[in-house]
């Protein structure tokens, strides 16, 4: 009688590295675009956070306080637009500047510095603060990058965070 072998042909045992291996190579890449969009839903995470600390850190100071006017203001003007505007809370400045990486908020009492915050808002770019004074509203514009990496000239969109100022009776006025 014959015996037969029960071997593996090597063709056979290099098949199945070969699959071992795809299946490995097909795993980092799964592996490599899951943390690259945890890293993305990191990064709008904090976008939004900030975003939302700025909104309400805007609205609250502009609806606290008894005067604004921006850095550039012409005389003929009623609506301006700036880099800076500068409002009175009390015995307090708060300065909002546009910088490069997102907008600054800076107090001031005294002539000294009491804070400093820097908005960092990446893929987004501030355009400006304006100042209506008739309507006694402020209004924040921030524009969204076309292409996070390119031009800063190129927006696909932009949206507004608008406050209004109190009245002189030291209640903020409603909208009509």
């Amino acid at each position: 009688m014959k015996r037969k072998h029960r071997a593996i042909m090597l063709v056979e045992l290099l098949l199945g590295i070969l699959i071992a291996a795809g299946v490995v190579m097909m795993l980092g890449l799964i592996m490599s675009r899951l943390f690259a969009v945890n890293l993305q839903a990191k990064e709008h995470q904090q976008f939004l956070s900030n975003l939302g600390r700025l909104s309400q850190q805007f609205r609250r100071d502009v609806h606290a306080a008894a005067g604004a006017r921006v850095a550039n203001e012409p005389e003929d003007q009623a609506r301006q637009s700036a880099e800076k505007l500068s409002l009175t809370v009390g015995p307090k400045t708060v300065i909002y500047s546009i910088a490069a990486r997102g907008v600054e908020r800076a107090v001031s009492e005294g002539g000294g510095a009491v804070a400093r915050d820097l908005f960092a808002l990446p893929g987004f770019k501030p355009l400006s603060l304006e100042l209506d004074e008739h309507r006694r509203e402020v209004e924040l514009t921030i524009g969204r990058l076309a292409h996070p990496a390119g031009s800063a000239a190129e927006l696909s969109g932009s949206f507004s965070i608008l406050a209004v100022l109190r009245n002189q009776s030291g209640t903020a006025e409603e909208q009509p």
